[in-house]
């Protein structure tokens, strides 16, 4: 069979037609796709720098958190020493004595140093050691009249006598 020469220009000429439409649309295909690799490039470098100053604030907040637990437990250290009772071991029997010596007083009198003293049978000097002590532990209270001290049993004494049931 013989080809016919227009038939086959013909058909070289859609075949032609063809591949250049082909050709078209690829590169319109192939446009598009390097305007979304663009965009998509423009997004990773958008999310990269997003993502490192969400790590650094992560690393800032990592540190204040690791800073706050430290501070924390520190407070929390004393926090435990300063609800430590003061109370909790029983106090030299000499204090012990003036809490008593005091607690025989009828509420809102005060004694004066003398008559604790004696009372107790204690030196000058260790009188006023021991006095101080109770008032330093809040157990007593001192009051200057005419430049004298008085002493009178605070709560936390009168606290202390009852928990240890050295007074009823």
């Amino acid at each position: 069979m013989k080809l016919n020469p227009i038939t086959a220009l013909s058909d070289l000429l859609g075949k032609l037609v063809i591949e250049h439409g082909s050709a078209v649309i690829t590169e319109k295909n192939l446009a598009f796709l390097r305007d979304q690799m663009a965009a998509t490039e423009k997004e990773i470098a958008r999310l990269t720098v997003s993502l490192e100053k969400s790590e650094s604030k992560h690393q800032t907040l990592k540190t204040q958190f690791q800073n706050l637990k430290n501070e924390n437990k520190g407070l929390k250290k004393k926090i435990q020493i300063y609800e430590k009772s003061t109370h909790d071991n029983l106090l030299d029997n000499n204090q012990i004595l003036i809490l008593q010596c005091l607690a025989t007083l009828p509420p809102e009198n005060m004694l004066p140093f003398a008559p604790i003293m004696s009372a107790c049978s204690l030196s000058e000097q260790a009188a006023h050691y021991h006095l101080q002590e109770l008032e330093d532990k809040s157990m007593i209270e001192c009051e200057y009249i005419n430049g004298e001290p008085y002493w009178s049993l605070d709560h936390d004494g009168r606290g202390y006598l009852i928990k240890h049931k050295l007074i009823s």
